[in-house]
């Protein structure tokens, strides 16, 4: 099992999680361009992208979804909240394309599990993917948390036991007190770190 990151703060984001030539994409929120030349750089072949599973709907992690679901034929997970808030932004899609996820489900050869993250979107999930169990074999297992302004309960069970984490932690006081966003976001990060 491997993972990267394609793609890291507020211009997009996308991981890479994958096995052997079968791999799961979460989130595309940088162009579908963008990403493809990311993979070539990485020997990756687009047909080797199985899905992609959406976090949250906020532009930075779904800019590239609907592109790239369509130029290759995949489909795109997300809870039905998700859908609803991210469906305008993706353009038209195959009906086949539209998976409706709840809390688990299966792709690429990996067991894919949400849990809630604490967020200001519609809905907002962090993610625990496994290898699909086979016989008498360890399983390795990552935790991907983006996004979330504190650490939850839900977090700490679900990431229990897992072999790797990427988290993407970038708040710096200074930065938000001094830096070039406007009032309201500088406000809207305040309330949603917690430490």
């Amino acid at each position: 099992m491997h993972f990267t990151t394609l793609a890291s703060g507020s211009s997009g984001n996308a991981i890479l999680v994958g096995e052997d030539n079968r791999h799961l994409l979460v989130d595309c929120g940088i162009s579908g361009k963008s990403l493809l030349h990311n993979l070539s750089r990485l020997n990756i072949s687009d047909s080797e992208i199985e899905g992609i599973v959406v976090t949250h709907e906020h532009v930075d992690h779904i800019r590239g979804v609907g592109v790239l679901a369509r130029k290759l034929n995949i489909p795109i997970y997300a809870t039905s909240r998700l859908w609803e808030a991210m469906s305008p932004s993706l353009g038209k899609l195959a009906e086949n394309q539209r998976r409706e996820v709840q809390e688990s489900f299966s792709c690429a050869g990996l067991d894919v599990l949400l849990y809630p993250t604490s967020h200001d979107s519609r809905e907002s999930f962090g993610l625990k993917i496994s290898q699909t169990k086979h016989n008498n074999i360890r399983n390795l297992a990552i935790g991907i948390a983006t996004d979330s302004g504190m650490i939850t309960e839900a977090m700490h069970r679900h990431l229990k036991g897992c072999d790797a984490f990427v988290v993407e932690a970038n708040y710096d006081d200074q930065m938000l007190k001094f830096g070039s966003y406007p009032a309201y976001l500088k406000s809207r990060c305040l309330q949603l770190c917690v430490f």
